[in-house]
């Protein structure tokens, strides 16, 4: 928090009104310089394209080779729960 003074006294601008970390209201006295939750959301996007092209590559064989991991270590990878979170994803 960064305390700002005024004539009527400090008022608290937080770092995330300042860097956009949120959408929606802002309190006045606040200004924002970036807009950090368009970069949030590019990012989640391409956490999301990453998961799918892994269970693509899963799936199809493609990755993981045998070399890569152990027998045991493959699987513990859980698909289904996998797909379900992407899903869930898409949704939000």
């Amino acid at each position: 928090m960064i305390m700002l003074g005024t004539s009527a006294g400090p008022m608290p601008t937080r770092s995330e009104d300042m860097l956009g970390h949120t959408a929606g209201h802002r309190p006045r006295h606040a200004k924002t310089y970036r807009n950090f939750a368009a970069e949030y959301e590019r990012l989640q996007r391409e956490r999301i394209a990453a998961y799918r092209e892994l269970a693509s590559d899963v799936q199809t064989g493609a990755y993981p080779s045998r070399s890569t991991w152990s027998r045991s270590q493959m699987k513990s990878l859980d698909l289904q729960h996998l797909s379900r979170t992407l899903e869930s994803q898409d949704t939000q």
